[in-house]
């Protein structure tokens, strides 16, 4: 597995932004979730030059080890800078920084890395074009002399360093802990399009250049329907754009399912730059229960392919993320007449 996790903001609202990245995470009251992204899209906004536009939002490594490296890319576009502010960390296992992308209010980018707890900048950018979503890419691998640093912008490479000294200050070990974005510059910006991914396995190793992240929805009955609807039919619970805690479905029995239709893909996707799907089930437990979990699962043909580990619930809402790069019914890439005869689904284990 490469690819660890994706976000386009389709699918959530400001409020529920801790179910899917980090408890820590947060988005000001002066930012939001909205549909001025790219392509028309939503994206995080944040419209007023106020100091409650402040937001962050991390990523905690689920699997860190020595000498991994982590590949980072994000849309994002300004239309002024109040003050400065790192707004694109790859953090250590110790949350100190390792490498990072800075802007100032001359609107220029900062590459740099930390070595001691001091940032040393390895290339700064011309002014950026105001009103222009850019697609920035950032690579960083923690070691004391192999450490790696490279940055592109709109695909293009300008920043290639290695050889560095890039374990990060008061960081014990060579691991890599998570990913932030941190908009403490109280401007007018946007973000979108996130992909985050490590170098291991056979595709999605590398920088996947500008990518786009598209979300569709439940749209009718699957073959499963084992989970209680609060009201109506399963999936009539669980289609909404935004979360609403207000309609759902519940189980407390290992083994029972729900499938749903989906939506179909945008007829424009081109088979060849589908890199992965990336299922978001949002859960909660309501009751009591001797350690029940959930599980996501697709169908396509007459079988189900669900996760191996399911993951435990609370009394607050989790997203519950699966990630397949590849088709699991023939290892092959995914394409949208694959993606389109799929169900998705939730599993109660």
């Amino acid at each position: 597995m490469a690819l660890l996790h994706m976000d386009g903001f389709e699918g959530y609202g400001r409020e529920d932004v801790t179910s899917f990245w980090s408890s820590t995470s947060f988005i000001g009251g002066g930012a939001a979730i909205d549909q001025n992204g790219r392509r028309g899209g939503y994206c995080v906004n944040s419209p007023n030059w106020i100091s409650s536009s402040e937001s962050s939002l991390t990523w905690n490594n689920p699997n860190p080890f020595d000498n991994q490296v982590i590949v980072v890319g994000c849309a994002f576009k300004h239309n002024s800078i109040g003050n400065y502010g790192n707004f694109l960390n790859i953090l250590s296992a110790q949350g100190e920084t390792v490498a990072s992308v800075y802007i100032n209010n001359t609107e220029k980018l900062f590459i740099q890395y930390q070595p001691f707890g001091t940032a040393d900048t390895l290339f700064t950018t011309t002014q950026l074009d105001a009103n222009t979503w850019y697609y920035l890419e950032l690579k960083a691998k923690m070691h004391g002399s192999e450490g790696i640093v490279q940055f592109r912008l709109n695909e293009e490479l300008i920043v290639d360093r290695s050889g560095l000294d890039t374990v990060a200050y008061n960081s014990s070990g060579t691991q890599i802990g998570g990913v932030q974005f941190s908009f403490a510059i109280y401007g007018r910006w946007w973000l979108d399009d996130i992909y985050i991914l490590d170098t291991t396995g056979s595709k999605n190793n590398d920088f996947l250049g500008d990518i786009r992240i598209d979300s569709i929805y439940p749209s009718g009955v699957g073959n499963y329907t084992d989970l209680t609807p609060s009201a109506g039919n399963n999936y009539e619970c669980i289609d909404e754009i935004n979360m609403d805690s207000a309609d759902y479905v519940e189980g407390a029995n290992a083994g029972e399912k729900d499938s749903y239709a989906y939506a179909d893909v945008p007829t424009d996707l081109d088979d060849a730059a589908i890199y992965g799907i990336q299922l978001r089930n949002q859960v909660i437990r309501t009751a009591e229960s001797d350690n029940i979990k959930a599980k996501g699962f697709l169908r396509t043909g007459s079988t189900d392919y669900a996760e191996t580990t399911g993951q435990s619930l609370s009394d607050i809402y989790k997203s519950k993320i699966v990630v397949w790069e590849d088709d699991p019914s023939d290892s092959g890439d995914w394409t949208k007449a694959k993606i389109n005869a799929c169900e998705f689904g939730m599993e109660v284990a």
